[in-house]
């Protein structure tokens, strides 16, 4: 009987051992993210090519691009990601929260392109 309540208390301490280490890696990649963004930093998505085009794909991306390295001139900014980090973002289904922490950024722009007025 003896046994059995040490091989039981065993299990249990080594349950618990589990957990707290668990959770403390836990508590220390949330203050990683945290840490990351506490910088000023924004990430742009590419932008949608909303105009039933798809021959101007390039302008979207063009577009994008310019978004990019206009605000990489902002001196109130610390961090821009740049436009190669955020092609494979292009056709995602991941939510902007997945990608803001994939990237380390405290915010995400995305858009569309589209086109108004007449097509001739």
């Amino acid at each position: 009987m003896a046994i059995w309540l040490a091989l039981v208390a065993s299990i249990g301490l080594a349950a618990g051992l589990y957990y707290y280490i668990a959770s403390k890696e836990k508590s220390n990649a949330v203050k990683i993210v945290t840490d990351v963004t506490q910088e000023k930093s924004i990430a742009v998505l590419p932008l949608k090519n909303w105009t039933g085009n798809p021959d101007l794909e390039y302008v979207s991306d063009g577009m994008t691009d310019a978004v990019i390295s206009r605000l990489a001139n902002i001196q109130s900014i610390d961090r821009v990601v740049p436009f190669t980090s955020i092609l494979g973002y292009k056709e995602t289904n991941k939510s902007i929260q997945e990608i803001a922490t994939e990237l380390g950024v405290e915010k995400v722009l995305q858009g569309n392109l589209q086109i108004a007025g007449q097509s001739d």
